[in-house]
């Protein structure tokens, strides 16, 4: 034998990894919450900065408390971040209270320039509440890590819904945007719910093949899950307006996990891997999510069809079109992961499977283009197609960095 059996492992999807020696578990974990945190903290600066029109203020407009649904909100904005630096500093054991310390001088940062905002003000009970949510993410992370054993064993299962969940985990920041973009009108909260349909797709899906199988959680606990986790990235946008109707979906996302993690077949096959099915499932619902992003309405159909190399048609670029741009980087950003996800096992290397990427994420880039070209308040971009491809290999390049890690963390075998 070329290499000795020890260099080998099995997973339990019955898949044999070769274990690399070359690269630290620590560098690869690091890698991939540093890609991670540049996302997140990307779209939340997007959030926290709009509509990004800054003037000298004639007095500084400062409040206490901005109300309890703001604080709430700010607290759900930055308890990822401090979750996905908790996990990119996990070797330099770094407290909660040190990271919310950090999270402070950040968010004090960001307070400060809304002074120069022409429609914002900075608020003192932001800066508490964005401390308080990275010190919850920091805290929630260190007590996940320490029930999860990272045996051999544990990670082979882990691997099986590490991609999967990594993919939700990067809806969170998309349903963000989704639930800023639609809060003025209920008929532009049918993406939000589409986005809360494919990550529920996607959790019931891990229910009824790994941790039901496994006595982990039960159908009840995961729909609550489900429930908290489109809580967590809807609240910061709708809930201010639109309580009822957030409630509503709630009960729906809730109702279908439940429904769509119960096993009927009670099968058990060798190979548990599961990401393609649970892809395929989910597909209908983020394709009906991308149609309705890009899909003019009738009243916003313009006369003709128009396209400019750079974004938009007008010389500057206000807070709904920034907005929109944004949304549409991040959405791609996930369209990128999922085709890597497609085929996470034909190639071991990120730019063995790029051309592929590309070329699937450009056609779909190209008919939102298209589409884009007859909304009145949108119009075709040719610099846009080259951002959305880019931010899908973006995606992809994430999903690469996942794979890597839970490679490596097979190493500990």
């Amino acid at each position: 034998m070329a290499d000795p059996l020890a260099r080998h492992l099995i997973p339990a999807d019955g898949i044999e990894v070769p274990v690399a020696t070359g690269t630290p578990r620590a560098e690869t974990g690091s890698r991939l919450a540093t890609a991670l945190l540049a996302y997140v903290a990307a779209i939340t600066a997007v959030v926290t900065l709009l509509p990004f029109q800054f003037a000298v203020p004639s007095h500084p407009r400062v409040m206490l408390s901005g109300g309890l649904v703001d604080v709430l909100a700010n607290v759900a904005l930055f308890l990822p971040l401090g979750f996905l630096y908790t996990v990119a500093r996990q070797d330099s054991n770094v407290p909660p209270h040190k990271i919310a310390l950090m999270a402070l001088a950040v968010s004090a940062s960001i307070e400060s320039i809304q002074i120069f905002e022409v429609t914002r003000y900075a608020s003192l009970s932001d800066v508490v509440a964005n401390g308080a949510g990275a010190y919850i993410g920091a805290g929630l992370q260190r007590r996940l890590s320490r029930r999860i054993a990272m045996d051999a064993k544990t990670v082979g299962r882990l691997s099986l819904e590490l991609p999967l969940m990594g993919l939700v985990y990067l809806l969170v920041p998309l349903l963000w945007l989704d639930g800023l973009a639609g809060a003025e009108s209920a008929t532009l909260l049918w993406p939000l719910f589409a986005l809360g349909l494919f990550g529920a797709s996607l959790l019931a899906a891990t229910q009824r093949h790994h941790f039901g199988p496994h006595h982990r959680m039960s159908r009840e606990m995961m729909a609550g899950a489900a429930c908290v986790w489109f809580l967590l990235g809807a609240f910061p946008g709708l809930a201010p307006r639109a309580s009822i109707v957030l409630f509503v979906m709630l009960a729906a996302i809730g109702a279908f996990v439940w429904v769509r993690s119960a096993d009927q077949t009670r099968a058990r096959s060798i190979n548990r891997r599961f990401e393609s099915r649970a892809l395929w499932e989910g597909a209908p619902f983020y394709a009906a999510y991308l149609l309705l992003l890009v899909s003019p309405t009738t009243a916003g159909l313009a006369p003709s069809w128009h396209w400019s190399i750079a974004f938009g048609m007008t010389p500057g670029l206000d807070a709904e079109t920034v907005l929109r741009i944004v949304e549409m980087v991040a959405a791609f950003t996930l369209l990128g992961y999922m085709l890597a996800e497609f085929r996470g096992r034909l190639e071991a290397r990120f730019w063995d499977g790029a051309p592929h990427i590309a070329l699937w994420s450009g056609s779909v880039a190209l008919v939102a283009e298209v589409l884009e070209g007859f909304r009145m308040d949108g119009g075709a971009s040719a610099l846009g197609w080259v951002v959305l491809v880019g931010a899908s290999l973006y995606g992809s390049w994430i999903y690469y960095l996942q794979r890597a890690h839970v490679r490596r963390l097979l190493g500990r075998g």
